[in-house]
This record gives C-alpha cells, sequence and structure tokens, in this order.
C-alpha cells in the first residue's frame, strides 16, 4: 500500500513504503539505510504494527 504526497507543482506523488515483520531498533536503522539518502534535520518514522482499527 503507498501513500499520496503532492509535490511543489501540485503533482501527485506515490510515497515509497518500507516494511518488516521486526521492529526492532536495527531494523529502523537498516530501513533508514535503505532509502539511500540522507535526511537533513527532524525525521518522522511512522510504525504500524497492525493492531485493529488501523
Amino acid at each position: 500500500m503507498c501513500g499520496r504526497q503532492e509535490s511543489e507543482g501540485n503533482e501527485i506523488m506515490k510515497s515509497k513504503v518500507y516494511f518488516t515483520r521486526e521492529i526492532t531498533p536495527e531494523k529502523v536503522v537498516e530501513m533508514y539505510n535503505a532509502l539511500g539518502v540522507e535526511l537533513p534535520g527532524k525525521v518522522a518514522v511512522k510504525v504500524h504494527s497492525g493492531e485493529k482499527g488501523n
């Protein structure tokens, strides 16, 4: 499943979604490294563990 985001030119772009069955600090770092870019400033990470209602 991909989210959507708007670019500066108001074009709709698909968001990349990374998935892992393990939710550990090491896996979060591994997924961050998978981006292949440095993210300056504050970075948010949304973690979804499959709980009902989400």
